[in-house]
């Protein structure tokens, strides 16, 4: 059977599952494929992908380019990693990542590995008018261990997104359909968007939350923040200490309790985490040294 798929991709797992996909079917089998730039990485493989759909002659268009007529070439459209609205696409893939119904919604791997999922994956599921929401095509299951940093659960995921596209087209392209398995709505669980105010560290949570949310928004995201006097630092790396009894804890949540190597060790809610690797949020220099009588702040709500 040949088709004309149309692929909707950004990212990391974007990039590994369209290159995989043309490996294993041809680029004769995709009549376009848009990506978009993303300001919310460092690198967001928005070149690399124009650069592999182009180098075999497939269409190439930016988001800003793309017009909704040019769906009408497609026979299934593939959404991985996209977040915008796609117009009258008919058959359309989308894939999302989580083990749905649980973290629908937005950032569902960060909002994971914060909360310390023994289990990761992905979902590939039919699109329907409410996100989310479609019968589920196959999932790809992952444990994980922590210590993980953000990105090495991109690439983990990453893969598990191009194992599952491949399986789904070639069940496809063999059978001619999709089977779907209607979700249970019982089980739902939403995750919600992140803003810059959600990046800020709450120093009153426990060390191990703490830790594993800086390592959840760290590369390629922006990393996580805290305020240092009048500064925003950027903290990029830290590690769990052996907590030691405090004398009124709560009074003293943030501050700085031991330097190691000029590297502070930081009083949390309960337990202590040392950071190793931070810069100024503004100017993006590393910080070399901060005073002993330092205190971390969380931004104020406002």
């Amino acid at each position: 059977m040949n088709l004309n798929f149309a692929f909707f991709v950004m990212g990391e797992k974007g990039l590994v599952s369209l290159s995989r996909f043309i490996s294993q079917f041809g680029a004769q089998q995709i009549a376009f494929v848009v990506s978009s730039e993303d300001k919310a990485v460092k690198h967001d493989f928005f070149e690399e992908i124009k650069s592999e759909t182009v180098s075999h002659n497939i269409p190439f268009y930016s988001r800003k380019n793309y017009s909704d007529s040019l769906i009408t070439q497609a026979t299934i459209t593939v959404a991985i990693g996209w977040r915008w609205l796609i117009r009258d696409p008919g058959l359309l893939i989308v894939f999302h990542d989580s083990i749905l119904p649980k973290y629908r919604g937005f950032a569902p791997l960060v909002n994971m590995l914060k909360n310390g999922e023994t289990e990761i994956g992905v979902t590939a599921l039919i699109g329907v008018d409410e996100y989310d929401k479609g019968p589920i095509l196959g999932v790809e299951r992952i444990s994980v261990d922590y210590p993980i940093k953000i990105s090495e659960a991109i690439r983990i995921v990453a893969e598990a997104y191009s194992e599952l596209l491949l399986r789904i087209t070639s069940d496809y392209l063999s059978s001619g359909k999709l089977n779907g398995v209607p979700q249970d709505e019982t089980l739902a669980t939403y995750s919600v968007w992140l803003d810059e105010k959600d990046y800020f560290i709450d120093w009153k949570l426990n060390s191990v939350e703490i830790a594993r949310f800086i390592d959840a928004v760290g590369d390629p995201y922006h990393g996580a923040l805290t305020r240092l006097n009048d500064k925003v630092v950027r903290i990029l790396d830290a590690e769990i200490r052996p907590d030691v009894q405090i004398e009124q804890r709560d009074r003293h949540v943030g501050k700085v309790l031991f330097l190691d190597n000029k590297l502070p060790t930081v009083i949390c809610g309960s337990g202590l985490i040392k950071l190793r690797k931070y810069e100024d949020a503004t100017s993006g220099q590393e910080i070399k040294e901060i005073p002993f009588r330092s205190r971390f702040k969380q931004c104020p709500i406002q």
